[in-house]
């Protein structure tokens, strides 16, 4: 089994870069994009306004935190609203795939899980899905907590305080994580989205919100 102790190195990261160059994050609620070499484009969708909007919110969050670390590995993010609408959603995905997305990151809502997986493979790119609890295709990974931390790690609550001023909650904590694991794949195992989600399979994220695991169709 695959275990990845990603959370806990990408922090060590950004105590340094933080000191260096000041806290940045993603600006507006619909695009996301930083000043460095790009490497990898990761996709992010999600409701941020809508139905669901605040679960979408408290993820938004999540994956500012771990884009903070994920500039120094050339990787950029670009952020759409889906507003928790299918037929919204649709143009926010190909939005997404105009960006030049290599996998995309979020849904939170099964219905535009659904209607973004099937635009997304069409074209190759992966989908990988927080917590929806249903799998369709071999284009997508569903991302879950299997062992819930008894409390967010500590070092998360506090810079989640400092950032927002607020305490996180699992799915601000489980969208840090998600991202993290997947910008490391995707790093290690570029050009191949199929395979890139067979290491999803059996890999355990030991992250802030506890062990991640990922569902993928048999």
């Amino acid at each position: 089994m695959k275990r990845v102790f990603a959370g806990l190195v990408l922090l060590a990261c950004l105590i340094g870069m933080d000191m260096m160059v000041g806290h940045r994050t993603l600006s507006g609620e619909s695009v996301a994009a930083f000043d460095f070499e790009q490497k990898m484009m990761i996709g992010l969708l999600l409701p941020l306004s809508g139905e669901r909007a605040d679960e979408g919110r408290s993820a938004k969050r999540g994956f500012e935190m771990a884009a903070e670390g994920l500039r120094s590995w050339g990787t950029a993010t670009f952020m759409v609203d889906s507003r928790c609408d299918p037929a919204y959603a649709k143009r926010a995905v190909e939005s997404l795939i105009e960006a030049g997305s290599e996998v995309v990151v979020g849904a939170l809502c099964p219905s535009v899980a659904r209607l973004a997986e099937e635009n997304l493979a069409a074209q190759g790119i992966a989908l990988v899905s927080l917590d929806t609890g249903e799998v369709r295709t071999a284009w997508r990974a569903d991302a879950y907590t299997e062992e819930k931390a008894g409390a967010l790690a500590d070092y998360f609550v506090t810079w989640h305080q400092d950032d927002y001023g607020a305490e996180p909650d699992h799915l601000s904590a489980l969208a840090f994580d998600v991202l993290t694991a997947v910008a490391m794949e995707l790093r290690d195992n570029a050009g191949d989205d199929q395979e890139l989600l067979e290491h999803f399979r059996v890999m355990e994220h030991y992250g802030v919100s506890g062990v991640v695991r990922f569902r993928l169709a048999e």
